[in-house]
């Protein structure tokens, strides 16, 4: 006998139990601190704060929260003020555990529409409803999962933190250059090489694999959805290397997902570039590990950023990393800072694939509930 046999299948809407909205909060008008959080359609899980208790929105029960636009989701188990348009939020009824309900939805993986809005596709759902118990034991089997890879987000936090700590106590704040280091222009002394737009319907199931924007957009090179491309002795120009300096030139605003720099490891021998990715190329002025690290301070990042150029895409032109103005210590100082850092970038790898694994089975439990 089929576990889900006796699981119920209910349309999405007759799950859930009607919600009063209380008023939202315009994004322009969210406060840095103050009482109560603010919970929006955006990535952050609290958008900003909010004093007014007239406008806070009672948790009786948890809640998820679906991004509109967005198609994010957040579980949410106490009071909060609703941010700005496109919160839809999901309160469902006695028989339907709450986190049973986020964790399908978020294995149902919704469709992208683009800016348009995606409550319309979740209208069109049939939820699975076994028995609560069977929905608790379910639960706690996926939340053990996820306790164990927020665990290791942690970690890798903690060594970014702690690489970044010596970067600092040796070259001092990038932009500030208070230890007086040599300041170049980075287009006078490196290249920015932008990719080629490969048409999707020439991609393979093997040959030179390509570049595309979600394989590298974290700084972290992922194999997820990799397409390959018959080697084409035309396109030497968009090969790149193992240790080689790609970034990521689009992504969406507001979101840390664009302008993040990723050393491409040695998984394949040659790699394609795609469009709106693109190589660095410092000629031997800059060590690759020591540039990823200057790249990735704040200020220097935010200021490449800055220039957001549409209303949901964000876009980097070559030109914004050409115009960046970078510390440029010798080569033997950047060496002594590589050496020290290397150990934690070992580290780094080792947690980024146990990361991978995990991912991999939160994945096939889910399926194996919910496909």
């Amino acid at each position: 006998m089929n576990m889900k046999d006796n699981w119920k299948y209910i349309l999405f809407e007759d799950c859930l139990q009607k919600v009063k909205y209380t008023n939202k909060v315009f994004s322009s008008d969210y406060l840095k601190k103050g009482t109560y959080p603010i919970i929006s359609q955006e990535e952050a899980f609290v958008s900003g704060y909010w004093n007014n208790e007239d406008d806070v929105f009672r948790v009786q029960k948890p809640v998820v929260i679906f991004g509109d636009h967005t198609r994010v989701l957040k579980y949410v188990d106490f009071d909060f003020v609703i941010g700005a348009d496109g919160v839809k939020i999901l309160l469902p009824k006695d028989a339907l555990n709450t986190k049973f309900l986020k964790y399908y939805l978020y294995w149902y993986n919704i469709p992208n529409l683009g800016y348009s809005r995606h409550y319309k596709l979740l209208k069109e759902l049939y939820i699975p409803v076994p028995t609560l118990s069977i929905q608790e034991a379910i639960v706690a089997e996926l939340d053990k999962l996820n306790e164990i890879l927020t665990k290791k987000h942690e970690q890798l936090k903690e060594l970014d933190r702690l690489g970044q700590a010596v970067f600092y106590d040796m070259f001092g704040d990038p932009d500030n250059n208070e230890k007086k280091w040599l300041i170049q222009r980075f287009g006078d002394i490196a290249s920015v090489i932008g990719g080629f737009a490969f048409k999707s319907d020439s991609f393979n199931i093997k040959g030179i694999p390509v570049l595309k924007i979600g394989n590298i957009n974290t700084g972290i090179f992922k194999q997820d959805n990799l397409c390959f491309y018959a080697y084409d002795s035309k396109l030497c120009k968009y090969e790149v290397y193992p240790n080689d300096l790609v970034i990521s030139l689009t992504g969406t605003v507001g979101k840390g997902d664009y302008g993040n720099v990723c050393i491409l490891p040695d998984t394949y021998k040659c790699y394609y570039l795609n469009q709106r990715n693109a190589k660095l190329e410092t000629y031997g002025l800059y060590q690759n590990m020591f540039l990823k690290y200057l790249l990735s301070d704040k200020k220097i990042k935010s200021f490449l950023t800055r220039n957001c150029r549409g209303v949901r895409q964000a876009n980097i032109l070559n030109k914004d990393i050409e115009n960046l103005k970078l510390i440029l210590p010798s080569l033997d100082i950047q060496a002594i800072f590589v050496e020290k850092v290397v150990s934690l970038e070992n580290q780094k790898q080792k947690i980024k694939q146990s990361i991978v694994e995990v991912q991999q089975l939160l994945d096939y439990t889910m399926n194996k509930y919910f496909g």
